[in-house]
């Protein structure tokens, strides 16, 4: 499961981002239907020190550090795959000079 970090400018506004707009009744949900078997997050958003306690024991894992590059480069990548500059068998760049 691909975990997203969220970097805002202070900690006090982690909760006001995830509480504003609807962002942490998404997450809730998004999570519920990705992974049923998760226990339900809690209705408000996350105060200051749980964020920090999330964002240290689990977001910062070898295994998240690595999933997080893969879907960086999948998605910073997938541009240049569909207007056909990026050929992963091709043995240099496409891109004309």
């Amino acid at each position: 499961m691909a975990l997203v970090a969220l970097h805002v400018g202070s900690h006090t506004a982690v909760q006001q981002q995830l509480g504003r707009g609807g962002w942490w009744r998404y997450i809730r949900s998004a999570l519920r239907a990705l992974c049923p078997d998760v226990p339900v997050l809690p209705e408000k958003a996350p105060r200051r020190q749980d964020f920090e306690y999330m964002r240290e024991h689990y977001l910062a894992t070898d295994e998240a550090i690595a999933r997080s590059l893969e879907l960086h480069t999948e998605v910073a990548t997938a541009p240049a795959k569909q207007a056909g500059n990026l050929d992963p068998d091709a043995a240099r760049s496409t891109i004309p000079r």
